[in-house]
């Protein structure tokens, strides 16, 4: 498992990114503002919130590292909500070679200011 060094996980911040998970169903983004555009669905993966869950196999993950922060358009459950862009960071790469989640990676998010 890979976290962010400088990442000190605190309550509030466990409380903060709840929030993300009750309020959006899935994000999407582009690495570098190029296609392909990503989607995955946000997923509250213990112990420090939300993020998303990556195949293994997966090219996203040669592109994506601890500390990188990206625009991310985070979508909501309902039809009728409106999406919204958040800048967000990558806190961590966690993979599962068994159990529950074996085969994928767990990268763990953090909203760090509104676009």
């Amino acid at each position: 498992m890979e976290y962010l060094s400088e990442n000190v996980i605190t309550k509030d911040y466990v409380a903060s990114n709840r929030q993300i998970i009750e309020k959006f169903y899935s994000v999407q983004f582009a690495i570098d503002g190029r296609a392909p555009l990503y989607q995955f669905r946000i997923k509250n993966i213990p112990p420090d919130g939300p993020g998303i869950l990556v195949g293994e196999k997966s090219a996203v993950l040669s592109r994506l590292n601890v500390g990188d922060e990206l625009d991310m358009t985070y979508c909501p459950c309902g039809a009728a909500a409106v999406s919204k862009e958040l800048r967000t960071k990558v806190m961590r790469v966690d993979h599962h070679t068994e159990g529950r989640f074996e085969g994928h990676v767990a990268i763990g998010l953090s909203v760090v200011e509104q676009s």
